[in-house]
């Protein structure tokens, strides 16, 4: 039985890598956000909000993942030219208005 008062969050989650020091790295700067940390097994990358992406080194292959920022313009705007100077091929094109989180999507070889 679920309890309507109960408080959920979402805290963290483990984004797999072939090398999650470049992904974890790559991910960091293409945001603008501090450098990763070692956190045991993983490499952290904080985000703004306090949510935490742990990239980790399976051993193993596995499927495409995908997650979606909410960002505002200025944010969305500093991305899209960090990734267009990474040379990282967008699917689609950017779009103006409340749409344009969506509108573009970065595509590279797993890391």
């Amino acid at each position: 039985m679920s309890n309507p008062h109960a408080q959920v969050g979402f805290d963290h989650t483990i984004i797999p890598a072939r090398d999650k020091h470049r992904s974890a790295s790559f991910f960091a700067e293409i945001f603008g956000l501090p450098e990763p940390r070692e956190a045991g097994y993983f490499l952290e990358v904080r985000l703004t909000d306090g949510r935490i992406f742990e990239f980790a080194e399976p051993g193993i292959d596995f499927p495409g993942q995908h997650f979606a920022f909410l960002v505002d313009d200025a944010t969305f705007d500093a991305v899209l030219d960090r990734l267009q100077r990474a040379d990282v091929t967008l699917l689609g094109r950017p779009a103006t208005g409340p749409t344009r989180s969506s509108a573009a999507r970065a595509r590279s070889t797993p890391t």
